[in-house]
């Protein structure tokens, strides 16, 4: 299972992903060198943000652990299921509501770096998980002081 967390996107796919990035960037600055040297300063930024974008979206986000199932057992831990692993106690670090009917969760996971996100749909049958998560989350914010991990 801790195996299984720890699988990385291959080194090969990220090189040449900040390749292109450097490359198709360098041509776009470079091109056009009648722009000022603070629009060349925020086209940079912004290539720069791209990379991150695609890199956080596309790659390290395509992992083959997706989260397909939450639940709270009798200790108010949070766990997560994932398509061949399970994860225990992973930490809740984020919430944020869409609508009435969806909300965005964020969890620490160990042995990844970004949080893993989970949308949860309140019309479906991890409603009562929601619920269940929003009478800890009150609990939690009534504490003095959150002790650290």
């Amino acid at each position: 299972m801790r195996n299984a967390l720890l699988i990385k996107p291959r080194v090969s796919i990220l090189l040449s992903l900040l390749f292109c990035v450097i490359y198709i960037g360098s041509f776009v600055l470079f091109a056009l060198a009648s722009m000022s040297w603070w629009l060349h300063l925020l086209a940079g930024l912004f290539i720069l943000l791209h990379f991150v974008y695609v890199m956080r979206r596309y790659v390290l986000y395509r992992h083959p652990l997706s989260v397909k199932r939450l639940w709270c057992d009798d200790h108010d831990n949070w766990n997560m299921q994932y398509n061949d692993a399970h994860v225990r106690h992973a930490r809740l670090i984020h919430t944020l509501t869409l609508s009435r009917y969806f909300v965005f969760l964020s969890f620490r996971v160990p042995g990844r770096f970004f949080p893993v996100p989970m949308p949860l749909a309140l019309d479906s049958d991890k409603a009562e998980n929601m619920r269940q998560l929003r009478r800890v989350l009150q609990a939690d914010s009534e504490e003095p002081a959150l002790q650290a991990d």
